[in-house]
C-alpha cells in the first residue's frame, strides 16, 4: 500500500489534470468558474515537524495539523487539491493555487472565500495573488465584470466547497485522523480521499441519486462463497432491475455469475 502511496505523489500533478479533463470531457462540463476554500486535518501528536505545524483549526483547535485547499466546479467536482504546513493562513495560499491552475489553461478561476480572510489587508493581498475574487460575506467583490448570477453562483459555489469538505471529512469518507508519519503519505492520503470524493460526485451526476441512496442500492448486489466435493467457488445473487439500471448509468458491466471456480484435489 505504501508503495502505491509513493507512486501516486510522485505522479499526482499527471494523475489531477488527466483524471479532471477526461471527467470535463465526459461529462461536456463548464469549468470557466472554479470555486476555491480550505479547510484542516489535525494530528494526535504533541511535536511539529515540516508540515504538521500547530495552528488554528477549523474546529477551533489548537494542534499539529496540515491545511488542504480544495479546488471545485460549480457540479462540485474536485479540480484539485494542495496541502500546505498547518500554519498557513488562508490568504497566502492563493498564488500557489492561481499559479497551478494557470497551467490547465481554464478560461476563469474566480476564488470565492468567507468572511474569515475579510480585512483590509487581505483583500489587498488577494488581489494580488489572484487577481480577481468574490467574497461571499455580503455583496463585496473587486470584479467589476460579475455579473448577478456569477454572484449568485459564487455563494452557491461556496456551500458545495463546504458540502464537499463535510464528506471529506466527517460524514462519508472521513479524511481524518491521518495515521501517517512521511510528508509524501500525508499528502497522498489527502489525494485519495479527494479522488472518492469525485467519484462519489461523479455517481450523483450519472445516477441523478444522492450517494447515500445509490450505495444502499449497490450494498443489495454480493458475492457468496460455495464448497462442494469438487469444486470451490464465488457466485453473485440474481441483479434486480434496479441494481442493473444502476449499473447502466455508471457504465459498469454486472460481475460474473460465477467466479474464481476451482477444482479442488
Amino acid at each position: 500500500m505504501h508503495e502505491s502511496m509513493d507512486f501516486l505523489y510522485d505522479y499526482t500533478e499527471e494523475v489531477e489534470k488527466h483524471v479532471f479533463f477526461e471527467t470535463a470531457n465526459l461529462f461536456n462540463l463548464k469549468v470557466d468558474l472554479i470555486f476555491y476554500d480550505t479547510t484542516t486535518a489535525s494530528f494526535l501528536i504533541d511535536q511539529e515537524d515540516d508540515l504538521r505545524r500547530f495552528g488554528h483549526s477549523k474546529e477551533s483547535t489548537w494542534s499539529p495539523q496540515v491545511v488542504v485547499a480544495l479546488a471545485v466546479t460549480t457540479e462540485g467536482l474536485p479540480v484539485k487539491s494542495w496541502i500546505f504546513p498547518g500554519n498557513t493562513a488562508d490568504v497566502s495560499t492563493i498564488e500557489k493555487v492561481r499559479s497551478d491552475l494557470r497551467g490547465w489553461k481554464l478560461n476563469r478561476a474566480i476564488f470565492v472565500t468567507d468572511s474569515a480572510i475579510n480585512s483590509k489587508n487581505n483583500r489587498e493581498e488577494l488581489a494580488r495573488a489572484c487577481g480577481k475574487y468574490l467574497l461571499a460575506n455580503r455583496i463585496e467583490t473587486n470584479d467589476d465584470t460579475i455579473n448577478l448570477e456569477d454572484t449568485a453562483c459564487g455563494y452557491k459555489g461556496l456551500m458545495v466547497i463546504e458540502r464537499c469538505f463535510r464528506s471529506l471529512k466527517r460524514t462519508r469518507i472521513k479524511m481524518s485522523p491521518i495515521h501517517h508519519w512521511a510528508s509524501r503519505r500525508i499528502e497522498a492520503h489527502v489525494k485519495i480521499c479527494v479522488l472518492a470524493l469525485l467519484i462519489e460526485r461523479l455517481a450523483q451526476l450519472r445516477c441523478d441519486k444522492p450517494w447515500s441512496r445509490i450505495k444502499q442500492d449497490l450494498e443489495e448486489l454480493q458475492i457468496f462463497y460455495f464448497s462442494t466435493a469438487e469444486h470451490r467457488f464465488f457466485r453473485r445473487n440474481e441483479i434486480t432491475g434496479q441494481i442493473r439500471s444502476l449499473l447502466n448509468s455508471l457504465d459498469i458491466s454486472p460481475p460474473k455469475f460465477v467466479q474464481g471456480l476451482e477444482k479442488l484435489p
